[in-house]
């Protein structure tokens, strides 16, 4: 939606849009206000990757894909896609969830469960409390990110 607005208009919008999110925010959480300066690294990343994906059929350990079925199309497109070349994936749809489904607006706890799951077997897949370490603080930005 925001995508097609141009920027003259998208401007004014995104200041009560990034309050409504802090005056929201959970204790621990990050804002978007924060996560906006790292966006431009997921836009550059999928630019430099365009045209790369036989590549991936050369991935020889497991590789877990995670899907919202919610997902913009061409998300959904790039797992299927995903999903063909890479010898030793495993595909998880959580239906109902979009492609934020981990943030904390979405089903965290469901999208945690499963990487756990994937990264370490023995672990259960109820959580009752985050990682000490979990979420990084992004109010405090190193050089190369800010850049």
């Amino acid at each position: 939606m925001f995508a097609a607005l141009p920027r003259v208009l998208l401007t004014p919008l995104m200041g009560p849009l990034l309050a409504a999110d802090a005056r929201n925010l959970k204790p621990g959480a990050t804002s978007i206000k924060a996560l906006i300066p790292t966006m431009h690294f997921d836009i550059g990343l999928a630019a430099e990757l365009e045209g790369t994906l036989d590549r991936f059929s050369d991935v020889r350990s497991e590789a877990l894909l995670l899907a919202g079925s919610k997902s913009p199309a061409y998300l959904l497109r790039t797992i299927d896609a995903l999903e063909a070349t890479i010898p030793r994936s495993r595909r998880i749809d959580f239906p109902d969830l979009d492609h934020l489904g981990a943030d904390n607006t979405g089903r965290p706890k469901i999208v945690a469960a499963e990487l756990a799951a994937f990264f370490c077997a023995d672990t259960p897949k109820t959580f009752t409390q985050p990682a000490a370490s979990w979420p990084p603080d992004l109010s405090r930005q190193d050089d190369e990110l800010t850049r």
